[in-house]
C-alpha cells in the first residue's frame, strides 16, 4: 500500500525538532502565492505534498534533492485501497 499525504500547514526545516520526519524535495512549483513542494520520505514510503509561504520558501533556499525535516500542524491521509477491479 501506497499513501499519499496532503497537508496545507506543514512546517518545513532543514533541522530536525524531534517529532519531524525526514524527507527529500522531489519537486518544486513556485507558480502562485504559495510554492508547492513535493517531497518523499524514503523511511516510510511517503509522498508529502507541502504547501510553503513564500517567505519561508526564500528563507529555506529549497531545491531538487534537498533533505527536509517536515511536521505537521493539519494531517489529512488518503489511502489507496489495495484492490484491482
Amino acid at each position: 500500500m501506497r499513501s499519499s499525504r496532503n497537508s496545507h500547514s506543514d512546517h518545513t526545516n532543514s533541522i530536525s525538532d524531534g517529532t519531524s520526519m525526514l524527507a527529500r524535495v522531489v519537486h518544486i512549483n513556485p507558480a502562485g502565492s504559495v510554492v508547492k513542494v513535493r517531497l518523499i520520505s524514503d523511511e516510510f514510503g511517503l509522498v508529502l505534498n507541502v504547501d510553503v509561504e513564500r517567505g519561508r520558501y526564500t528563507e529555506l533556499a529549497l531545491n531538487a534533492g534537498d533533505k527536509v525535516y517536515v511536521s505537521p500542524k493539519k494531517v489529512r491521509v488518503f489511502a489507496q485501497p489495495d484492490y484491482a477491479i
